[in-house]
């Protein structure tokens, strides 16, 4: 039932954010999702003066802003820069996703606006994105999808035809309370990526390769126990073999 339930979810995020892709790439493409915590609360969503190091067992639960970005590292022939793309972000136990009033959500998307040209008639301040957003249940960081915005298309010297191809764009922020003691993960599952013509057309690639980078929470005083006895381990190894 539940991997019924994904596969649809996954579906409905193709159809409902990348409605406008109707041709398909024809050559092999990479892109790349990377993620940062780049900011901390209390569970009342109060900011924290410092961030606690994620790599280390904080020992209580706070709640972490997690940066997402992509980056456009090869593009298929007669592509020019980023499309769209759709993903799940799944919590590993020892995450869930906060519940708290204002501007602490599962997901914030990136709201910036960009020039459609440098310059002259029909320069127009637009928003980057088209679609962007958690597609699936209220805030549950499923069937999240991206698509840029090609309204008022400038042709060639559109600002928007190299999105994501000249370093990493941002497209969002996801909050997930860590409980501050479980080693665990924030996994991304990237499943669709697109592209866009310089006539502004965007095209599905089904056949790219997409690499997520999650978010590994660390324990580390267990990890170092860990890394210590194996040290020990082989000392006595080394002894043992030294005596004989």
């Amino acid at each position: 039932m539940f991997k019924r339930k994904h596969h649809m979810i996954r579906k409905m995020a193709v159809l409902a954010v990348l409605a406008l892709v109707a041709n398909m790439a024809t050559a092999a493409s990479q892109m790349t999702i990377s993620s940062a915590v780049t900011a901390a609360y209390d569970l009342e969503g109060n900011p924290l003066a410092e961030l606690p190091n994620i790599a280390s067992q904080v020992g209580q639960a706070f709640i972490y802003q997690v940066d997402f970005s992509i980056q456009v590292n090869s593009l298929p022939t007669g592509f020019t820069g980023f499309g769209g793309a759709a993903l799940n972000l799944d919590l590993l136990p020892g995450l869930v996703i906060p519940v708290v009033d204002g501007s602490i959500q599962g997901y914030m998307a990136d709201a910036s606006q960009i020039y459609n040209k440098p310059s002259g008639i029909g320069r127009t301040l637009v928003n980057v994105w088209s679609s962007n957003g958690d597609y699936g249940d209220a805030n549950d960081l499923q069937a999240m999808a991206i698509s840029i915005n090609t309204a008022g298309w400038q042709g060639a010297v559109d600002n928007r035809r190299n999105l994501a191809t000249t370093g990493p764009l941002y497209f969002g922020s996801a909050f997930v309370t860590w409980d501050g003691v479980t080693e665990t993960d924030l996994l991304l599952d990237f499943y669709q990526g697109g592209y866009v013509t310089s006539a502004g057309i965007l095209e599905v690639d089904h056949t790219a390769s997409l690499v997520g980078e999650g978010i590994h929470f660390v324990p580390e005083p267990a990890t170092i126990t860990l890394v210590v006895l194996g040290g020990m381990a082989i000392a006595r190894r080394r002894i043992a073999k030294a005596v004989v």
